[in-house]
């Protein structure tokens, strides 16, 4: 399914949980479109929408869409400046080498007090020197981390110095991850899509196990 229109859908018939794509392309919209997408989900569930943004990395899904998949550090750098301008002040100018906004308006704003949170997924070093002095949450994917408690202490360590880099104390940053589990009679479809290994899965079909896998985690 299309995230967006899938969160818009959600975001009408839930009222307590928090909604967000895990992550949304800045390559594949406009940025003052997604600007507005996010606005939108925003107010549709009363401000519980959670803005997950990346570069994206599967070249295939941009050959199909007819997106350019070149220099994506940099076109997320630009589209990151002008959706960060528009959802802190509903305004937005911006001329690039990529993208050009010119009264780029956002109405209605965001109705979540203090706007809307953005959770960059990537470990890039470029994409964390961007990205990292504004948003409120990373978010870490299972690859990432060999999808175990060593792998994970190595990363968490990888993205406090990241923090540090760039003036921001780690403290501040909300680290979320996406463990992979195989679930009881699990096959793995997710491996199959993206053409992975799906190599060690959490063991999801003993309650006991999986409990104390993200326990530790946490």
């Amino acid at each position: 399914m299309e995230a967006w229109t899938t969160l818009g859908a959600l975001a009408a018939v839930t009222s307590r949980v928090e909604l967000g794509p895990l992550v949304a392309s800045l390559g594949f919209h406009s940025p003052a479109m997604i600007a507005k997408k996010a606005a939108t989900i925003d107010q549709i569930s009363n401000g519980r929408f959670i803005l997950g943004v990346g570069s994206g990395w599967h070249e295939p899904e941009y050959r199909g869409f007819g997106f350019p998949f070149d220099h994506r550090g940099m076109r997320f750098g630009e589209a990151f400046t002008i959706l960060r301008e528009l959802l802190e002040t509903g305004e937005a100018d911006f001329h690039g080498e990529y993208y050009t906004i010119e009264g780029g308006l956002l109405f209605p704003k965001p109705v979540r007090q203090g706007g809307i949170p953005i959770m960059l997924g990537s470990r890039g070093p470029r994409m964390l020197e961007i990205a990292l002095p504004y948003v409120e949450m990373w978010n870490g994917w299972y690859e990432d981390w060999d999808n175990n408690r060593t792998g994970l202490a190595r990363l968490l360590a990888e993205i406090d110095a990241a923090c540090e880099k760039v003036g921001r104390d780690p403290r501040t940053l909300v680290r979320t991850i996406c463990p992979l589990v195989r679930m009881k009679g699990g096959r793995g479809r997710i491996s199959d899509f993206l053409g992975q290994a799906g190599d060690n899965p959490i063991n999801g079909a003993d309650p006991a196990i999986l409990a104390e896998e993200l326990n530790a985690f946490a």
